[in-house]
């Protein structure tokens, strides 16, 4: 494929693939190595969806219900974060164990993925981020009031759900924002924190 040129005289590098939902089905592990953008996530949801109609036509047994996200990904749209979590929700529901294991770095969205599945692991070489919600916003002032209670909102709804699937304390939940600053995880701070349940080699 020729990369296409812009008026600026930039390239423009070809979309990416989507991820084979054949591979999927066969290996039962999702390669979790982009942002998180609109795009990669609908075509995650995708294969996801057939992995569930697949399961259902073949009534693959209760033991063989899994899927497994490899993460390696440094975050990126909390909106395409929820839509993947609410797809994941659906899974959960319907038995389905997964698994997420941080294979190198999971970080702001990739982080709250990876606390999310019902087996979490790492690598002993993995690092986890969480960090203050990243926003902006312009327009009138009335507007981006409304959009400073919508992050507002969005940052508590992101802080329950480390609630509910850690041991953190409130102390420690709270350090990027009592501090100004990013927190880093290693593997064993994950084990200790209940952000993963178990150090693989992979």
């Amino acid at each position: 494929m020729v990369n296409e040129i812009t008026n600026d005289g930039m390239k423009l590098m070809p979309p990416a693939p989507m991820p084979d939902y054949k591979k999927v089905i066969r290996t039962r592990v999702i390669e979790f190595n982009k942002e998180f953008t609109r795009e990669f996530i609908v075509d995650i949801c995708k294969c996801l969806d057939k992995l569930m109609e697949y399961d259902k036509i073949m009534e693959t047994p209760k033991e063989g219900l899994t899927i497994k996200f490899q993460i390696y990904s440094y975050g990126g749209a909390v909106d395409s974060l929820m839509f993947l979590l609410s797809k994941i929700d659906k899974m959960i529901e319907l038995g389905y164990e997964v698994i997420t294991h941080n294979a190198s770095v999971a970080m702001s969205c990739g982080f709250i993925l990876s606390i999310y599945g019902t087996v979490r692991t790492c690598t002993k070489h993995a690092t986890y981020l969480n960090h203050q919600l990243s926003a902006g916003t312009w327009g009138t002032f009335g507007g981006m009031e409304v959009d400073q209670q919508h992050f507002k909102a969005v940052e508590e709804h992101l802080e329950q759900i480390i609630r509910d699937h850690t041991h953190m304390t409130e102390e420690e939940l709270k350090r990027p924002y009592t501090t100004n600053r990013d927190v880093f995880y290693y593997a064993c701070d994950a084990i200790k924190w209940g952000i993963a349940d178990i150090i693989v080699t992979d």
